[in-house]
Parts: C-alpha cells; structure tokens; sequence
C-alpha cells in the first residue's frame, strides 16, 4: 500500500507517506526478479472464495488518496515492470473547482 510517489515530498501535507520514484522502482524490480506477479483486488477476492486460482508469488498493489502522481510517476514505473495497481480516490480530498493541486 502506497500513498504518495514523488521526489518532493515536502509538497504534501504528510511528507513520511511520500515514497522517492528511486525507492518505488527498486521495489518494483526487486518484485519483479523474485518472479512476483500483480493481480487485482478482484482476483484476489475471487481466489479467497475459492473461485480462481492465481500465481504462487502474487502480490496486490494498491495507492490510497488518489494523488496526482499515482498517475504521473508511479504508472510508468508499473507498467515498465509489468505490473499493475488499484487506486483508490478519497472524496474529501476532490476539489471542486478546475485548479489542479501540484501533487
């Protein structure tokens, strides 16, 4: 579970939730050489009603908050590894208004 993955941390307002690209791609090779597999929420749902089987090494990748760079750095970084996430957006942090936040 991820929140933030940036290079600016001290541009949210809980900096110790942000983790560094460089961070975030060594844990994604690190997954990746090890033979680790993503799956989504709803997979791993239909394993745990005995509906589906999945890979041994599979892991659920997943973004709370809905920030901006879930989509700028973290995505690329996904996809060049060949995995895939699920991001969850919090209502209260939606404005509603056309500006858009810097993270």
């Amino acid at each position: 579970m991820f929140h933030g993955v940036s290079d600016r941390p001290q541009e949210y307002h809980k900096p110790q939730l942000v983790c560094s690209t460089q961070l975030f791609e060594t844990f994604l090779k690190k997954l990746k050489k090890n033979n680790f597999q993503s799956i989504s929420l709803q997979q791993l749902y239909d394993f745990k009603q005995g509906k589906i089987r999945i890979p041994k090494k599979s892991i659920v990748l997943t973004f709370d908050d809905g920030f901006l760079d879930n989509y700028v750095f973290a995505a690329p970084l996904l996809r060049k590894y060949g995995f895939s996430g699920t991001l969850f957006v919090t209502r209260d942090f939606v404005e509603k208004n056309d500006k858009k936040r810097p993270t």
